[in-house]
């Protein structure tokens, strides 16, 4: 559940290359992308017309935590933009 008390099945689907670039689908439509920044975390981003998401995964322990911030009517500057 989310601070507006919305909640509901989710689902993320990814893949990773060598370089540890990191790229998938989040909710089954939303693009995201981003890279592993450690052996157990990775920073994501990804938007849609009117969301923008940042994600940080995390592997402790064998289990995987998402911590993600979602604006309305905001963009999240992708680590490609950032450069």
């Amino acid at each position: 559940m989310n601070n507006l008390n919305e909640k509901g099945e989710d689902s993320l689907v990814l893949t990773e290359d060598a370089e540890g670039n990191i790229k998938g689908t989040w909710s089954g439509s939303v693009n995201v992308n981003g890279k592993r920044i450690n052996a157990n975390t990775a920073q994501l981003s990804g938007q849609t017309a009117d969301r923008a998401y940042k994600i940080t995964a995390m592997v402790r322990q064998g289990v995987v935590t998402l911590k993600y911030l979602s604006r309305r009517g905001f963009h999240y500057l992708t680590l490609e933009e950032r450069k």
